[in-house]
């Protein structure tokens, strides 16, 4: 076994199932999918900076939509009903 093989098994971590898998920006449980709050946040920061972006008629009311869409669509495999109407109800 070579020295960086060895590093890279002492950096693993054990954890539980219980406390989910991170995967894609969202963490999975048994029974459900939620939003990373890493993930979150920068989805809402990216959200507030183009509609900055368009009230400054920077970009196209359409190119706001396929954003927000975007963000939309992610949210539908997860857990995020509340975090979605945050989200449309502070636009």
């Amino acid at each position: 076994m070579d020295v960086g093989c060895f590093f890279a098994i002492i950096k693993k971590e054990v954890r539980t199932f219980a406390s989910g898998v991170d995967f894609l920006g969202m963490v999975n449980f048994a029974d459900h999918r939620i939003l990373r709050t890493k993930t979150k946040n920068r989805m809402f920061k990216k959200i507030k900076s183009k509609e900055k972006k368009l009230q400054n008629n920077i970009i196209t009311k359409e190119s706001f939509d396929q954003s927000l869409q975007s963000y939309l669509g992610i949210m539908k495999h997860c857990n995020s009903y509340k975090i979605m109407q945050k989200l449309l109800y502070n636009l």
